[in-house]
């Protein structure tokens, strides 16, 4: 765990990435247990103020194959 980043950390990096594409892309969702975040371009995924980044994972699967 050692090589690890702290969950405070990745999510700078993820803010740094979003200001770097000079806003096109938010901080949309993060779970700190396993450290993790998503980052979605705000046109396209955020709608009247809430986020639709639902995967539907059966349907992935099925293109995807």
């Amino acid at each position: 765990m050692q090589n690890v980043p702290y969950h405070a950390d990745v999510v700078a990096f993820g803010r740094a990435i979003c200001k770097a594409r000079g806003g096109e892309y938010e901080l949309a969702c993060e779970h700190a247990h396993s450290c993790c975040i998503l980052l979605a371009r705000h046109d396209r995924f955020r709608v009247d103020g809430r986020w639709h980044t639902h995967i539907d994972y059966d349907r992935f699967q099925e293109v995807g194959v």
